[in-house]
């Protein structure tokens, strides 16, 4: 249940944040969606608050950055990940 036996796991990429950090043994989790991008605006809250998309209850993390702007998760190649599918 490594990263690099996970098919969510990315350590090679044209981005050159992601191959900067890739040079240091690191690679990107395409399994941790930003969390803006798994919600959507409760029209039925009165508080207008967010809920997740239906496609994405039960996912137990995401990434989130203090803009909402660009966020992605790092992990080593021998993390273990309870969201593990083998590659």
């Amino acid at each position: 249940m490594r990263c690099d036996q996970c098919k969510h796991w990315q350590s090679k990429s044209d981005e050159w944040r992601v191959e900067v950090v890739a040079r240091l043994g690191f690679g990107t989790c395409m399994r941790a969606t930003p969390l803006w991008d798994a919600c959507e605006w409760d029209q039925e809250s009165d508080d207008h608050s967010r809920k997740l998309l239906p496609e994405f209850v039960g996912r137990k993390f995401f990434a989130q950055d203090g803009s909402d702007y660009h966020a992605i998760v790092l992990t080593a190649p021998d993390f273990y990940c309870a969201e593990f599918e083998a590659a």
